[in-house]
């Protein structure tokens, strides 16, 4: 009885050892993570996708200003793209600026200053600001039903706005409750 014993505790660390290396698909050997980093021309997101941003086939970038009361609304245009502030949106005279930036890719800086210099456009807004951007000239969209607006924040994005395309036009329009930086990508 002793003997079996004494057999049967020599075997314990040789069944966990074969348990411990056939319960691992590798063999045991421990794979290094690849850490997730975007590349030239894409943004993370916090989610940990990557998104290829748009790009167009020329290099561009151009801002418009305009500033409103209250119950003012218009469309500032920088290029093919716009916004669209519509009436009652701010509680006060706001300077709305539109930036186009990165050359060929499609991002843009939106800021809203109230005349008093509170940041409107980080705090929100009482009614969304449409963005609408033209996609006609771009060099990487084959599927323009997968585009999104993301806002984007140290080339980290933060949320992701579901545009309604239009096709015919070739223009993707988002509705923001707030500025920040944002950029036209698809998956």
């Amino acid at each position: 009885m002793a003997s079996t014993l004494h057999r049967l505790l020599r075997a314990i660390p040789l069944v966990a050892l074969t348990v411990l290396f056939w319960g691992c698909e590798d063999g045991g050997v421990v794979q290094p993570q690849t850490e997730l980093r975007p590349g030239p021309g894409t943004l993370l997101s916090t989610s940990g996708q990557i998104y290829t941003v748009v790009k167009e086939s020329f290099s561009s970038s151009a801002s418009a200003t305009i500033t409103l009361g209250p119950t003012g609304s218009a469309r500032v245009r920088v290029g093919d793209h716009e916004i669209f502030v519509p009436a009652g949106a701010v509680d006060r005279t706001t300077t709305f600026r539109l930036v186009k930036t990165s050359g060929t890719e499609i991002r843009f800086s939106l800021t809203a200053t109230g005349s008093d210099g509170t940041n409107v456009g980080a705090a929100g807004f009482r009614k969304p600001i449409e963005l609408s951007v033209f996609y006609g000239n771009s060099v990487n969209v084959s599927d323009p039903s997968r585009l999104s607006v993301g806002w984007v924040v140290n080339g980290v994005i933060q949320e992701m706005r579901f545009p309604v395309v239009d096709t015919a036009a070739r223009k993707a329009t988002a509705y923001l409750d707030h500025f920040s930086e944002y950029a036209l990508v698809h998956p």
